[in-house]
């Protein structure tokens, strides 16, 4: 009620003296709100139950009735109050309530033999209250996932992208597999020479997320502390149009076959998902004018958490971390280097299991948590060099 509350400041303020009668122009939901004309607002009644007869044909009496308890029971029925012996005064005209998720549920799978229902349409699909996993594939790519677990692991089907002219590729497997990046200074006799020594150690390569060799929690664990005073913040995720939506959707999926993220409802931190669009080198583009201007084109999509809420929430960790200028002195002389690339390198360490649940972020598929370090976490970077320095502390 913004004039309402305007001439109750005033009134307040002692800016405006209240007369014997004062006249406030209310708008319609003002008025039916004063006047309480709008319908009251009721409570949850929660879970509901419901009544199912047991027939007069069960044998025994109250004691069938009791059986019949016994079983549904058994299938993860609930009753009002549990009767003791063969024949109890809380079970008249032997009726039993119990809940309509797992009673239905059981009467329709048993056939509902001997039992009269006091619902006419029963629903086709009762939902799993426990349920959080939604599925995310569409039916062509069921079958596919189905066909690729039964036929036997071949090369990996990469997607090669385009390359600045500086690059190209080259392959150590036959039929365009096993793709490798190379320097296209490089000549024929250089080229056999270093493809045979990628082919040596092939194994250390990864084409694929499910190639990727775990690190031991023992050897490096991302914990995330956080500050004493700060409260939880659950973030609500941001607006998607179609295209980028498919494109979580994708990223989803691919993180769940690797078994890095998990779904989860009931954590306390929650970050919304940003997609930001990957620019890879400058393109020359005519203007308007017809003048050349370099821009930078979008190549893909790039999938990130907005994690700076808790971000500033986190204890730092002050880890050491290189000096650029001295790695660049060192490669002076050398006439080539190989430049390694530590493939999702983040995604082989793993987040300590109690802080797993404040990774957690939402999307349009739901709210999934990681179980390995994510791009973006305070201290990421310092974790990755203190396991970097662990693992090649004799080569430093």
């Amino acid at each position: 009620m913004p004039n309402y509350a305007k001439f109750l400041k005033d009134v307040m303020a002692k800016k405006t003296k209240s007369g014997k009668y004062e006249t406030v122009d209310l708008t319609e939901n003002c008025s039916a709100i004063i006047q309480k004309g709008l319908p009251n607002k009721h409570k949850d009644p929660g879970s509901f139950t419901l009544s199912c007869v047991l027939g007069n044909n069960v044998e025994g009496g109250k004691e069938g009735a009791f059986d019949t308890w016994k079983t549904i029971s058994s299938h993860g029925g609930s009753h009002d109050r549990r009767p003791e012996g063969g024949a109890n005064n809380a079970m008249h005209n032997e009726t039993i309530t119990f809940k309509i998720y797992d009673a239905l549920k059981f009467l329709r799978k048993e056939g509902a033999e001997g039992y009269q229902e006091e619902l006419e349409v029963l629903p086709e699909r009762i939902p799993q209250k426990r349920n959080i996993f939604l599925p995310l594939r569409t039916p062509e790519e069921e079958e596919e996932k189905k066909e690729t677990l039964t036929t036997p692991r071949g090369p990996p089907k990469v997607e090669l992208k385009p390359l600045p002219e500086h690059l190209r590729y080259a392959f150590l497997g036959p039929d365009n597999t096993y793709p490798v990046v190379l320097s296209a200074a490089l000549s024929e006799k250089e080229c056999e020479k270093l493809l045979c020594v990628l082919n040596k150690y092939r194994s250390a390569i990864g084409w694929s997320i499910g190639d990727l060799k775990r690190i031991s929690p023992t050897t490096c664990m991302h914990s995330i502390l956080l500050e004493e005073g700060h409260k939880p913040r659950v973030q609500n995720q941001h607006r998607l149009n179609p295209i980028i939506q498919d494109v979580v959707r994708k990223k989803v999926i691919k993180l769940l076959d690797a078994v890095i993220i998990y779904a989860i409802s009931d954590s306390e931190w929650v970050s919304p998902m940003q997609v930001v669009a990957k620019k890879r080198g400058m393109t020359v583009v005519p203007g308007k004018d017809g003048e050349m201007i370099a821009t930078r084109v979008a190549t893909g999509w790039k999938v990130c958490i907005d994690y700076r809420m808790l971000n500033a929430a986190t204890r730092k960790y002050h880890f050491p971390l290189p000096f650029i200028d001295q790695m660049l002195y060192t490669l002076r002389g050398y006439d080539y280097y190989c430049f390694l690339d530590g493939y999702s390198g983040y995604n082989k360490i793993a987040i300590a299991p109690e802080d797993q649940h404040k990774s957690a972020f939402t999307c349009p598929y739901g709210i999934y948590a990681y179980r390995k370090m994510s791009f973006g976490l305070c201290n990421a970077l310092a974790t990755f060099q203190r396991c970097m320095m662990a693992n090649f502390h004799d080569l430093i």
